[in-house]
């Protein structure tokens, strides 16, 4: 059985009436550790069922419409699979909808570079526990260990949350690009998160991103 998005709440909405475009990306393709993140998309639409339509201060966001497209295919190489989600975004931004990529690994970032570039002046947040920020690795540049370094590399503003964990390369390349933070031991010992704002000249509208591993593993 095919679900998408909220499915026990929703209809699965015309994509040219939907503000919201949820995209699976089931890639697994520069996993060094663990397998298992193509099965992240069908894992959180499935989960999504167990959700109600009401968000507490926001009212009922899913009564805009959310349209869920196929999972993108990854059988044509990671390339190829990013050029196909990217296509996904553009034209969930041609119907005026907000593109909402689920991942897989965090490489599925890729596919966002060449749209925002065309959105003007936009930020990417980055909620993570390692900084992405090398050049190369494990022979790939669209590693998920390189891509917030293709973001930056592309003139993108880049602010990360949550960071505890990288390497020398990663450092270096955070102080040459300016890349603004909060890290982890930042958000541990302050006891008002809401007094963490984002630098006051950071873009406005945002491309948020999330690697699960930015949460609590207790939690995950």
């Amino acid at each position: 059985m095919q679900h998408w998005f909220l499915d026990s709440e929703f209809p699965n909405a015309e994509p040219q009436h939907s503000a919201f475009h949820v995209i699976p990306f089931p890639l697994e393709e520069t996993v060094s550790y663990m397998g298992g993140t193509k099965e992240g998309p069908k894992a959180i639409i499935e989960a999504s069922g167990q959700l109600e339509r009401l968000v507490e201060g926001y009212g009922n966001p899913g009564s805009l419409g959310i349209h869920t497209t196929d999972p993108i295919p990854v059988n044509g190489g990671l390339v190829h699979a990013i050029k196909l989600a990217g296509n996904a975004m553009q034209y969930a931004m041609r119907c005026n909808a907000t593109p909402v990529l689920l991942g897989g690994e965090h490489s599925v970032t890729n596919a966002a570079i060449d749209l925002l570039l065309d959105c003007g002046e936009v930020g990417v947040l980055q909620f993570d526990a390692h900084m992405d920020l090398r050049d190369t690795y494990e022979g790939s540049k669209l590693s998920h260990a390189c891509v917030m370094r293709r973001v930056v590399e592309a003139g993108i503003p880049l602010f990360q949350v949550g960071i505890r964990n990288y390497s020398e390369e990663d450092l270096a390349a955070r102080e040459q690009y300016r890349v603004g933070y909060y890290d982890a031991s930042t958000l541990y010992r302050c006891k008002d998160l809401s007094s963490l704002k984002l630098p006051s000249l950071f873009p406005k509208k945002l491309y948020i991103t999330f690697d699960v591993d930015a949460f609590d593993a207790s939690l995950m």
